[in-house]
């Protein structure tokens, strides 16, 4: 019997790096290298704006320090701001500040 190792099956990992929560990087000089908009795992029930549809999750590849790191959550101006980029303009270099929601400067 083979063992899986020598199956020869490799993996493609679009982010890598270990996640980061967005409060450690905010205000921080980061390199954005990639981005993805997913639907959202979560369900919203609790929230009173929510009308039944799964909200998008933002999956960012980014840099900080030198070091690769993952960040995501349902950051909706963060949303609405990175679908105005295009991907030629990747990477670019930013900040992100919580003004009543956490936006790129």
């Amino acid at each position: 019997m083979k063992a899986f190792c020598d199956l020869n099956i490799n993996i493609d990992r679009r982010f890598a790096g270990d996640r980061i929560r967005i409060e450690k990087i905010e205000g921080d000089e980061i390199i954005i290298h990639d981005f993805e908009i997913r639907e959202s795992k979560i369900s919203k029930e609790n929230d009173p704006t929510w009308k039944g549809e799964r909200k998008d999750c933002l999956y960012l590849q980014l840099e900080i320090n030198g070091q690769k790191r993952v960040l995501w959550g349902s950051y909706r101006f963060m949303i609405d701001q990175i679908k105005q980029i295009f991907r030629d303009d990747l990477p670019f270099k930013t900040k992100i500040v919580n003004e009543h929601g956490y936006v790129f400067k």
